[in-house]
């Protein structure tokens, strides 16, 4: 019973803390997060398992009875590679984000502009939206069908 409350306690607070690593705006703190949360995911699953007695899985012919089920412990190690394969996607993301920007502003999240009535909130920087060039009239006609193909 104390094995069982210690897990589950050990799992809230990686859940606790996966979800407070996520939602920083700063991207290696985030993926410090799925990390954690995944190690929480796989847990949970190994918690919930079955008994934790260490015995090993049955052979051919024995009976299965008293004897560890190996299909969490595969699932297990499926969550483990897929979860070190996206944490090592998103680790080129972020490293390819930071060349992009070429300085450490990337590697932290920004808020938008604010657009109130008024126009641009005046914290946001107008030089950084883009500039209008030509109007509507000047935009690119679509190509029409020939007759025929109309439906």
């Amino acid at each position: 019973m104390t094995n069982q409350l210690d897990t589950a306690l050990l799992v809230v607070v990686l859940t606790s803390a996966a979800i407070y690593l996520c939602l920083s705006r700063e991207l290696v703190r985030s993926l410090f997060g799925f990390l954690l949360l995944s190690n929480a995911a796989n847990l949970v699953v190994l918690s919930v398992s079955g008994d934790p007695s260490g015995r090993r899985a049955a052979s051919v012919g024995e009976q299965t009875s008293g004897y560890v089920d190996p299909l969490p412990q595969a699932l297990i190690l499926t969550a483990i590679v897929i979860g070190f394969s996206v944490a090592a996607y998103l680790t080129v993301l972020i490293y390819r984000t930071y060349v992009d920007a070429g300085d450490g502003a990337a590697l932290t999240l920004e808020e938008p502009p604010v657009v109130t009535e008024g126009g641009l909130n005046k914290a946001s920087d107008t030089n950084d939206l883009p500039e209008a060039h030509g109007t509507l009239d000047d935009a690119p006609q679509r190509p029409t069908a020939p007759s025929g193909m109309q439906s």
